[in-house]
């Protein structure tokens, strides 16, 4: 019977060891390689705050809470902010930038005329607040986490959660027999498992390898493989896996892991941030994160919270009156933090293209990659508002004008960094991205690029065109007569006067003059792809689709003065680890010389001071502005730049039909109201040594002197050759 049940038994202990043996396998493989995907997380840009900075207190405030800064009186601690009088305090809470780290500072601001005008800083010479995260590419089972090393966990957070956890963590291996037995106790006489006894090498495992399945099967696999993993690996590197992998909280496809991340999901400030009773909040939501959400079920949580409060104190780890102190503060979260990111589809449909040009899908969602972007939050908000409020009462304002829709790209003119993104009327869809996607015919915005070349040529602003009806023979037998706008001939006129009024007949005879192969040309040199240059005499007014973007890259050539620069939304990459991967510097190259490029850009002024865009009533030569309008009002275009932006709006329809809106009666109705809101400094021209300005004769353009009647001042090259008019002054 012996040698029966050995030959029995033998089988048995063989398949147990290779048994174990796989769960060994297991465990070591996971713990031997990378053990976490890690999303990678897109910053916004890192608000800086100096002396003479213009911030507006309504948008630095909205940051605020957007970044989850909580109001507390006298901002105590990092992640607080107060408003004593009129003037704001902040306690930043520090941030790890490519650059270096910012740390935590308590700063001054004062705002001493208007809410726009130059702050008066106190505390730091220059501060910066944390970037927003505005989006996260996610693994596909959705965790999220932020890895730290044991050694930067505050040591309160160890001891205590030992002391509620796993008081003998230090003594067993794997498995506490005291525990075991109490919970074995519990279970048999409920006669059902309602309580385990895991250590926290067995909830690690739950977590890592296991399901939540409450049966033995599962909990003997459990023990067995925190008996190997405590075989194999130190305590401090259980420890520290354990409070990067804990589940605390689901939201939405985001799965909230570990305490680095549970505690600013929870409280918006970092770990090493935590007053000892947020501390205790976390380590108590660990015995069951949803029952314990303090988001869901306050009163539970307090309830919880207070407990290991209590055990806390009965361990030593805090005195008798830091229990009650602890005891009677609130749960002090910070509901504005779960957010996660911001919802900015369009401008994350942006950085996720730019992405894949350089890197892996496989990197993207497991390296714990940080993206640091251009984006302005605050330029992002006022362009979503200002698109959807300004699209309604245009609806409601004009008949045809229904179903409208329409695109903003706010980019900054030195350095030609995208700040700001918008490609639906409903900025929070996620749908069809007009901003990126939407080619339309761009109209009159072309013809600032013909005035350009004309100018290269030795054509002056102030010689004369001739506005009168032009009919061109086709090549398929057909003959093209285009029109002006209003339909009416005006005769001679000035060639700044024709870019200003933006009229179609002088500008079209101006590009055949130039040479239609001369203007596809210089639009290539702007940025223009060549293979989307079509090169026919439409093409002068506007026979070419450009989508929103690629027009922001066309006029911040013009606003830098002649300087391609490729627009920008990455400015650079860190790895999980810190390092800088990529950093994507200002590349620009001269495409234009710096005097003419200042005569076109002294003529785009007049657009905004005499032009189609005067009814933007503006201060004189504020802006460099020019308007764009397609056939039956298809689309309406409008481009603004100031000293700082570059402002892209367009509207139409996505059926094609018409809007009857013009440029100006629509998309710079809707540049009005958002830079009106942004503020506006007035354009900054490129120095040009060689320009000098004489007065002209409108009917003729001859020099003539400024006492005479109907005269214009000009700019022109220094030494142009000018005749002067015969005939006295009148």
């Amino acid at each position: 019977m012996l040698r029966f049940l050995l030959r029995l038994s033998l089988p048995l202990l063989i398949a147990c060891g290779f048994g174990i043996a796989w769960l060994d396998a297991q465990v070591q493989e996971r713990f031997a390689g990378e053990r976490w995907q890690l999303p990678s997380r897109i910053h916004a840009r890192a608000l800086e705050i100096h002396d003479g900075a213009r911030i507006a207190r309504p948008g630095l405030l909205r940051e605020l809470k957007a970044l989850g800064y909580r109001s507390r009186a006298g901002a105590p601690s990092p992640g607080t902010y107060s408003e004593p009088g009129a003037g704001l305090i902040i306690h930043t809470r520090g941030f790890e930038f490519p650059t270096g780290a910012e740390p935590a500072r308590r700063i001054g601001i004062r705002w001493p005329g208007r809410d726009s005008a130059g702050i008066e800083l106190s505390g730091a010479a220059l501060v910066r607040l944390e970037p927003l995260t505005v989006g996260q590419i996610f693994p596909a089972h959705g965790e999220d986490r932020i890895l730290l090393r044991l050694q930067d966990v505050p040591p309160l957070l160890i001891q205590g959660l030992l002391a509620v956890e796993d008081r003998d963590f230090h003594e067993h291996y794997g498995l506490s027999w005291r525990g075991i037995a109490r919970a074995s106790l519990v279970n048999l006489l409920a006669m059902r498992i309602v309580q385990g006894g895991s250590t926290l090498t067995q909830q690690l495992v739950k977590n890592l390898f296991l399901s939540q399945e409450q049966s033995l099967w599962r909990k003997g696999l459990e023990a067995l493989m925190a008996v190997t993993l405590e075989l194999r690996h130190g305590k401090e590197d259980i420890l520290e896996t354990y409070i990067n992998a804990v589940f605390f909280a689901q939201q939405g496809r985001r799965a909230i892991h570990g305490f680095p991340l549970a505690a600013e999901y929870f409280t918006g400030s970092r770990l090493d941030q935590l007053a000892p009773e947020q501390i205790a909040l976390l380590v108590g939501m660990v015995k069951a994160p949803s029952a314990y959400n303090p988001f869901r079920n306050p009163g539970a949580a307090l309830r919880r919270r207070n407990v290991v409060l209590d055990v806390w104190e009965q361990n030593g780890l805090i005195t008798p009156q830091q229990h009650a102190a602890y005891r009677a503060r609130s749960l002090n979260t910070a509901e504005g933090a779960r957010t996660g990111s911001l919802n900015f589809p369009h401008w994350r449909a942006l950085i996720h293209r730019q992405l894949m040009r350089d890197y892996s899908p496989e990197e993207l969602v497991s390296s714990g990659l940080r993206i640091f972007t251009s984006l302005d939050p605050q330029v992002q908000w006022q362009a979503e508002a200002s698109l959807s409020a300004v699209l309604d009462r245009l609806e409601k304002g004009y008949p045809r004008a229904e179903q409208l829709q329409g695109a903003v790209v706010v980019s900054s003119v030195e350095g030609g960094e995208i700040l700001a993104l918008v490609g639906d009327r409903k900025p929070h869809y996620a749908g069809f991205n007009r901003a990126l996607d939407a080619r339309r015919p761009i109209g009159s915005l072309i013809k600032p690029v013909t005035y350009l070349a004309a100018l290269e040529d030795g054509r002056r602003l102030g010689e004369v065109l001739q506005d009168e009806a032009l009919t061109l023979p086709l090549d398929d037998g057909t003959v093209w007569s285009p029109r002006n706008f209003d339909g009416e001939f005006r005769g001679p006129v000035l060639l700044h006067e024709a870019l200003y009024r933006s009229l179609n007949l002088p500008s079209l005879r101006l590009a055949l003059d130039v040479g239609i192969d001369r203007l596809v040309q210089r639009l290539a040199d702007l940025g223009v792809d060549p293979e989307e240059i079509p090169a026919v005499p439409a093409l002068a007014l506007g026979a070419i689709s450009l989508s929103p973007i690629e027009v922001a890259e066309l006029y911040g050539t013009i606003a830098s003065g002649g300087f391609a620069l490729p627009q920008r939304a990455i400015l650079s990459v860190v790895d999980a680890r810190g390092e800088l991967l990529k950093r994507n510097p200002l590349r620009n190259h001269q495409v234009a010389a710096p005097d003419t490029m200042r005569l076109l850009q002294w003529a785009l002024l007049q657009v905004a001071n005499q032009g189609t865009a005067r009814n933007l009533n503006l201060p004189k030569d504020t802006i460099l502005a020019k308007t764009g309008t397609t056939n039956d009002f298809r689309d309406s275009w409008f481009v603004g730049i100031s000293a700082e932006h570059v402002g892209v709006v367009w509207v139409g329809r996505d059926d094609n039909q018409s809007t009857s809106l013009s440029g100006s009666a629509g998309a710079m109705q809707i540049w009005g109201h958002l830079f009106r809101r942004l503020g506006i400094r007035p354009a900054r021209l490129i120095a040009g040594g060689e320009i000098e300005f004489v007065w002209l004769k409108r009917e003729d353009g001859l020099l003539s002197r400024r006492r005479c009647r109907d005269v214009v001042r000009l700019p022109q090259l220094r030494g142009a050759r000018t005749e002067r008019s015969p005939l006295p002054c009148r």
